[in-house]
């Protein structure tokens, strides 16, 4: 899932008054989907991803695991480009997932940091997962799992918003997108 509204987007950025109420939203949600299973918590550690997590931690009563693996992709420098001319970039960049803005990480970079999380053995246990992330991360993430092209997720993904993948017997992947059948 895609963490809350936030006041921005650097690493220390919280949660904004609405970004709060949407994370209690998305704990009650949660609570009645996920009955009677093994949970595990699981969030990238900037600051509005956790405030998410917390929420959802508090009315789960679900402890949470801070996950460095699934940080936003780090964009690097911006300085001086319009909002147009940045998503421009960014689609340049989904298509050509080497590329990156200076000092920045890639798309590639992110992507080898999400297979290095999904290799993590704890993931491995049987639980019910649920992971906070952010909006290119979470892309990326479930277009490792089938999805439709990460920069087709990226436009659509809003904030907050919940995927939910699962294993199917036969071994195949199935994902659902279920909050904005929700809200």
């Amino acid at each position: 899932m895609r963490h809350g509204k936030a006041k921005g987007n650097a690493a220390k950025d919280p949660l904004t008054e609405e970004g709060i109420q949407q994370a209690k939203q998305l704990a009650s949600f949660l609570n009645t989907k996920i009955v009677d299973k093994e949970i595990q918590l699981i969030t990238s550690p900037f600051y509005r991803a956790f405030q998410t997590a917390e929420e959802i931690g508090i009315t789960m009563n679900l402890g949470i695991k801070n996950e460095v693996l699934l940080v936003e992709r780090n964009l690097g420098d911006i300085t001086g480009l319009s909002d147009e001319e940045r998503l421009k970039r960014i689609e340049e960049q989904f298509e050509h997932t080497e590329m990156s803005f200076p000092g920045g990480e890639s798309n590639l970079d992110v992507t080898l940091r999400i297979k290095k999380f999904l290799d993590q053995p704890y993931l491995n246990d049987g639980s019910v997962k649920i992971i906070v992330s952010h909006r290119i991360t979470l892309s990326l993430l479930l277009q490792e799992f089938g999805q439709k092209s990460a920069y087709e997720t990226f436009l659509t993904m809003t904030n907050p918003d919940v995927y939910h993948i699962e294993t199917m017997p036969d071994g195949s992947i199935q994902i659902e997108h279920i909050w904005g059948v929700q809200t």
